[in-house]
């Protein structure tokens, strides 16, 4: 298959995958706050996935990295932290974390993680959610602050990604228009302009970064 940025080579061998997993969510609730805590363990005896190589397609395109469907045996684990604080009754703030490792047991790449694994992340969340009466209703400010680190953690003959920051800010309310609801809700994304790669995407293949900074107004009438 040709795509573009990558020329996927098939393999009519491969087999149904199979897997197996484990999970586990721990949650502690207070007036104030609550935590919770989702580890995971995943096997696969038999993972398919693509297989970057170190060849590229002339024949068909434009000199796109050639990928390889692959099968091996492959583990995943990780786990995602979620902390929430009621500062007051109309502040909070909510911590996230995330991290997922893979590791291939099998193949030509045994002992390397799997193509395109995410890197760690954290992301910070400040709301604001003032009472502003009848008229503008369910009324919020909302802060985000993503920090993603650099993966190093890759598989030949991929390249490092470095780590990097994005804030965005998010505004909403509620009111009624001739007696039918109104929502509204403006955005403003990658508020710094940052520019970046996620290692999860086939766009870094050519080092095309992520979108720069994105303003969004959206009206919604339900009906």
């Amino acid at each position: 298959n040709y795509h573009y940025f990558s020329y996927e080579k098939g393999n009519p061998d491969l087999g149904a995958e199979k897997s197996y997993q484990a999970d586990l969510t721990l949650a502690w609730n207070a007036d104030r706050w609550s935590i919770q805590l989702s580890p995971f363990y995943n096997y696969f005896p038999n993972y398919i996935y693509l297989n970057p190589t170190s060849r590229h397609d002339y024949a068909y395109g434009a000199g796109n990295q050639i990928f390889e469907y692959q099968q091996s045996r492959v583990q995943r684990y990780g786990g995602e932290l979620q902390f929430k604080y009621e500062i007051s009754k109309s502040l909070s703030a909510q911590f996230l974390g995330e991290i997922l490792q893979a590791r291939q047991l099998s193949g030509d790449k045994k002992g390397f993680t799997l193509p395109f694994s995410p890197p760690a992340s954290t992301l910070i969340n400040l709301t604001y959610s003032p009472y502003l009466g009848n008229i503008w209703r369910n009324t919020y400010f909302s802060f985000d602050y993503r920090l993603t680190s650099k993966q190093n953690n890759i598989v030949p003959p991929e390249k490092k990604t470095p780590g990097y920051q994005v804030i965005n800010i998010q505004a909403g309310t509620k009111l009624s228009l001739y007696g039918n609801p109104l929502q509204l809700s403006f955005q403003v994304q990658n508020l710094l302009d940052t520019k970046y790669l996620n290692h999860t995407s086939f766009y870094r293949l050519t080092e095309l970064p992520e979108a720069g900074r994105n303003l969004v107004l959206s009206v919604k009438i339900p009906f």
